[in-house]
């Protein structure tokens, strides 16, 4: 899939889809202080709005989800995945590329 320069898409219009959430922790927006189950956008990423907090109790070094990438123009990036690797810290941005 292009970028969003390439294919005249404001970030508000690329929605990331998600397919398979994560197991080990939650994906987060930080103005609403809510899980994010379903769906988000670019914007909402470049805005540092969306992270990735792993659950207190996870033994686990890292996590992913599998998502679907699609614009308002019907260009579709499907069964992406998002890989974490967890450090010390228990919240990291969420990065899509």
């Amino acid at each position: 899939m292009a970028t969003h320069a390439q294919t005249g898409s404001r970030s508000s219009d690329i929605t990331y889809v998600i397919r398979d959430g994560v197991r080990h922790g939650r994906l987060e927006d930080l103005e609403t202080g809510r899980q994010v189950r379903r769906k988000f956008t670019q914007k909402d990423v470049n805005d540092g709005r969306i992270v990735y907090v792993i659950n207190d109790h996870s033994m686990s070094t890292n996590d992913s989800f599998v998502f679907r990438v699609q614009d308002q123009r019907h260009n579709i990036l499907d069964d992406q995945r998002s890989v974490y690797f967890i450090g010390t810290t228990t919240n990291l941005q969420l990065v899509c590329g």
